[in-house]
């Protein structure tokens, strides 16, 4: 089967050095095709392979809505399976589950977040997909309706009821931890009672039998300090 690494940079939040880190990353892993797709190629390295895209003239756009672009390129249509990492993470050990996973479209189960007042538990930090024509497709026909609904694509995929499944449970949040109990202590019903003495202002440690943080929100990889987190030293080559 041909698969690839897809990421997406848009913007000037991150810099070319999250997307030649994120790179150097995966290479530990594979050595599959990887591919960015950018408004500014400007010091992304020579090898990896760039292609333009734009953001939209819409209110209420922010760059993520962009990742459902990439279910129609053009680029990827010769590959059968695309693994999309977003920039602001960090992968600190093996990711054969999610390079051998085989459902047709997943996303992150955010367990940190179940049982929250919050509209969805998808993230679409990490993604795999094979062919989402048709979600691209129905998406673009409505493109500037849906942007203007929702608050991002997460909320999209979940309110939408699109079809999907998860990819394997390697991957966590660095702030927020893996489950709910990591910040927050529960009843036997798993109602939240109090905040978790143990949570300060974030969980901020290498999960155990996790491979992939995702750093979704404050802080950004590049505000951390190297002697106060390990994680960083997985960051880059």
């Amino acid at each position: 089967m041909s698969s690839c690494i897809v990421c997406l940079k848009m913007g000037d939040k991150y810099s070319s050095d999250y997307v030649n880190n994120l790179y150097y990353m995966t290479r530990r892993y594979t050595d599959l095709p990887f591919i960015c797709f950018t408004d500014d190629p400007y010091g992304i390295l020579p090898e990896i392979e760039r292609h333009a895209i734009l953001p939209y003239a819409c209110e209420k756009y922010w760059p993520a809505w962009n990742k459902i672009e990439l279910f129609g390129r053009k680029e990827l249509e010769k590959y059968e399976k695309k693994i999309f990492f977003d920039l602001d993470v960090i992968i600190h050990d093996n990711i054969d589950p999610i390079l051998n996973h085989e459902d047709n479209f997943s996303v992150i189960h955010s367990k940190w977040k179940e049982n929250m007042f919050t509209l969805t538990v998808y993230n679409s930090s990490v993604m795999v997909w094979k062919d989402n024509t048709k979600i691209y497709e129905d998406w673009k026909a409505n493109r500037d309706f849906f942007i203007m609904k929702y608050k991002g694509i997460d909320k999209y995929f979940s309110l939408e009821k699109v079809p999907l499944t998860y990819v394997p449970p390697i991957v966590y949040s660095y702030r927020l931890g893996t489950k709910l109990s990591d910040r927050y202590l529960l009843d036997d019903e798993r109602n939240i009672i109090d905040f978790n003495p143990n949570y300060n202002d974030g969980v901020f440690e290498i999960q155990p039998n996790h491979s992939i943080a995702i750093f979704h929100g404050e802080p950004n990889i590049h505000d951390l300090k190297k002697d106060e987190h390990e994680i960083l030293k997985y960051w880059g080559k």
